[in-house]
């Protein structure tokens, strides 16, 4: 059981000539959630992940014997009463995010359920508690400084500020207005994150003595993320600054534990917490129990639709370049040789001495010894006789082009024969890795992906497309152009899992975000691009090390939606359910 002060020594201080009124102008919680979409639940998160994201919470604290009185008789302390010995208060939180830098917060607490005694002393005379009451409206205001750069963390200065909205006699409210300065300090690796703070939380005199007047607010947290689990261990609490009080003893400093465990699978999270009171100071329970709701979409949802907008007044529809194939000419019959002697009395129109009821070709004059015989000699067999035939020994298509008529087909005009060709409706160049010969250096269409054979390589940390990105894009471009039939790209951002999970995300889309507008300012139509981050939640390779870090953050582009319709086809806005590449 945590007291609320000793008689003897502090009490003095605190009980003299005071009412039950003054006793109880205090908002006695000692937790103080953070704002919502922070990762701990009484420690801040320095981070400022998103921009126009809005983030909500709502949150059940119980908290048993928070105030106690003792009498304290030299080593020893006689229990007196619980003036609060239990307290039920939901906290509901709301905060928005602007320009990922800036944080805003609402938050205010409502006692739904107390209890206690009442006290008639000489030392003090106070009433029971009020079973409800509302609680001071806590708003706030994060600036982020230094975004967290490898291990290097993530720093924030805040100012909050408490309105004296609550009941001051049930202590619910401090009945006066408090501000107070902050420097959160943190960073998220991923699998593990941490969290300091220290907050001085000034509160103007009164014309009465109440139980904490300004404080120095303290706390640290530390959990890892195990998949969409994260479990936490905080120690957070507070000491009073005032000068009749010695600061950091039992009696005047609150300090509190607290072990959560929570479910961040999607934008609805759910946590759940236990932990003792460490301590002796004033609103320190003996245990402290919770449960927490909270609603955290990812970072850049709002940015990410406020971008489609500025894509759609760039948007330029793109120029679909379609290959013909040349209509095949005939061939005209060609004499080869010595013909051969007239058949008495068997008709052979050609005279080529196979008569007419067994030439394959009773009006061209061929070899009667062929391999087709009483045809113009072919010896590949692909229908094209040698004499027209431009590759008479490999079997070949027609074409309209001498040079290439008979030959085998170049569909992708590269100048790869079709047979030798990896990549035949590709053009690329000549290889002499069998594997690589004829396929683009830089993209090829595989399937449902456009696959990048080069990095798109951004400036460290940031969504600044490098100059040597611009050749793979240029040929990403391409191959839309002369695909008209994909009516939708999927442009994702991966990263790896170097640093805060949400940092990476939120990264993740802003540079999946610069590659659209690259290309829609080259002319692909914005309809048919789709800016989607993941940072590291689909790994490809081993994150443990360098080169599978190196692996990790790419850019990838995956064909969403095929269409015939060409132009016609690409449509704004979410793909029907179901649709997809088929």
């Amino acid at each position: 059981m945590k007291p609320f002060t000793a008689l003897a020594c502090v009490g003095t201080l605190l009980f003299h000539a005071a009412s039950g009124h003054a006793q109880s102008a205090t908002a006695l919680d000692r937790l103080d959630p953070a704002p919502a979409g922070d990762r701990f639940t009484a420690v801040p998160s320095p981070e400022v992940l998103g921009h126009l994201r809005p983030l909500a919470s709502l949150g059940l604290v119980y908290t048993d014997d928070p105030l106690t009185l003792v009498r304290q008789r030299g080593s020893s302390e006689d229990e007196l009463l619980d003036l609060v010995s239990r307290q039920l208060t939901v906290h509901g939180s709301f905060a928005m995010e602007l320009a990922h830098r800036v944080k805003v917060e609402l938050s205010l607490p409502m006692i739904v359920h107390q209890a206690g005694d009442s006290a008639s002393l000489p030392e003090l005379t106070a009433d029971p508690p009020a079973a409800s009451a509302a609680g001071d409206l806590r708003t706030g205001l994060r600036f982020e400084v230094l975004r967290q750069q490898g291990h290097a963390p993530s720093a924030s200065v805040g100012l909050s500020a408490w309105l004296p909205t609550g009941d001051d006699a049930s202590y619910a409210g401090a009945g006066v207005f408090r501000v107070a300065p902050s420097l959160i300090v943190g960073a998220d690796h991923g699998v593990l994150a941490w969290s300091t703070y220290v907050a001085a939380r000034l509160q103007p005199g009164s014309d009465e003595p109440t139980l904490l007047g300004s404080e120095l607010l303290f706390g640290a947290a530390l959990g890892p993320r195990i998949g969409p689990v994260r479990l936490a261990v905080e120690v957070f609490g507070s000491t009073v600054l005032d000068r009749s009080v010695e600061p950091l003893t039992l009696a005047s400093t609150s300090v509190n534990g607290l072990l959560t465990a929570g479910w961040e699978d999607g934008p609805v999270h759910f946590r759940l917490g236990a932990g003792p009171g460490l301590s002796k100071g004033v609103g320190t329970p003996d245990f402290r129990a919770l449960g927490m709701l909270a609603y955290v979409p990812p970072a850049d949802s709002h940015a990410d639709r406020d971008s489609r907008a500025d894509r759609e007044a760039s948007r330029r529809a793109a120029n679909a370049h379609r290959r013909g194939d040349g209509e095949i000419s005939g061939v005209g019959d060609q004499r080869n040789g010595p013909l051969a002697p007239a058949l008495a009395g068997v008709s052979d129109r050609d005279g080529d001495g196979v008569a007419d009821a067994d030439d394959p070709c009773p009006d061209r004059i061929g070899d009667p010894n062929g391999n087709r015989p009483g045809c113009p000699p072919d010896r590949d067999g692909d229908g094209i006789v040698d004499a027209s035939d431009a590759c008479p020994d490999v079997p070949g298509v027609d074409s309209a082009e001498p040079s290439r008529h008979g030959c085998p087909g170049d569909a992708d005009s590269d100048g790869i024969l079709d047979p030798d060709d990896a990549c035949p409706e590709e053009a690329g160049a000549a290889s002499d890795d069998p594997e690589k010969n004829g396929c683009p250096t830089a993209v090829r269409l595989v399937g449902d992906r456009i696959v990048i054979l080069q990095r798109v390589e951004f400036a460290t940390g940031k969504d600044e497309l490098s100059p040597s990105s611009t050749p793979v894009l240029e040929q990403v471009a391409k191959v839309m152009n002369e695909h008209p039939e994909i009516a939708r790209v999927g442009v994702d951002g991966h990263t790896d899992s170097v640093g805060s999970e949400q940092a990476n995300v939120a990264l993740s889309q802003r540079r999946a975000l610069a590659v659209v507008r690259w290309l829609v300012e080259r002319g692909i139509d914005a309809r048919r691009l789709e800016a989607r981050g993941y940072g590291p939640r689909q790994p490809i390779a081993d994150n443990a090390t360098e080169a599978g870090r190196q692996k990790n953050r790419r850019v990838e582009f995956n064909i969403l939606r095929r269409s015939d319709e060409g132009e016609a086809g690409w449509v704004d806005g979410d793909l029907d359910e179901g649709a997809g590449a088929p």
